[in-house]
């Protein structure tokens, strides 16, 4: 068996506006509130074989608004609505730089998903980005994945597919994708 095959398809999430409310630097897990219809989406695609892996840039932190211990206590509770729901996320990844000086992590750079893509053993061939940022949608093209959404406010561009949220992203993905996952229908 050729390794490739061993390697499995994600869905790589972008944070806030996809997962959750977009509601500027969130810093107490009492701000997160998730997105309407997020965790329905998440069960569809973790139920159609994808791995879900959480990218997110936090300047935040490199702006000096929070720590990344604040930052851990907001993950902790979006996956602890998550799981209340039957969903969860194999991984979170984010990028503390300012915009200023960033790394190869920060997007539109590659490196969060390049690194959940060896972490988790994923074939990014065969994965997808959804984000609501143009940046979120070039992290994607740029780390080779075969789909990169934008759900609004990024929507409008058009080198990338568009959705109204994640729940039509989802759809967007099981439709585009077949139901051998991970391959062109």
């Amino acid at each position: 068996m050729d390794s490739d095959e061993l390697l499995q398809p994600a869905v790589f999430l972008d944070r806030d506006g996809v997962i959750n409310v977009e509601k500027g630097f969130i810093w107490e897990p009492e701000e997160f509130e998730l997105a309407p219809g997020a965790v329905e989406a998440l069960v569809l695609l973790r139920s159609a074989g994808y791995k879900l892996i959480v990218v997110t840039n936090q300047s935040g932190i490199g702006r000096g608004l929070y720590t990344e211990a604040q930052l851990a206590e907001v993950h902790a509770h979006m996956e602890s609505l998550l799981k209340a729901g039957g969903a969860w996320v194999d991984g979170i990844y984010f990028a503390p730089d300012h915009p200023d000086s960033p790394t190869e992590h920060r997007k539109p750079g590659p490196g969060m998903l390049l690194e959940g893509a060896r972490d988790h053993g994923i074939d990014l061939r065969s994965s997808v980005m959804v984000g609501d940022q143009v940046r979120d949608a070039e992290a994607g093209q740029a780390a080779g994945c075969v789909l990169n959404i934008l759900v609004p406010p990024g929507a409008g561009d058009p080198r990338f597919l568009m959705a109204r949220d994640l729940t039509e992203a989802a759809g967007l993905i099981l439709d585009i994708l077949g139901p051998e996952r991970g391959t062109l229908a």
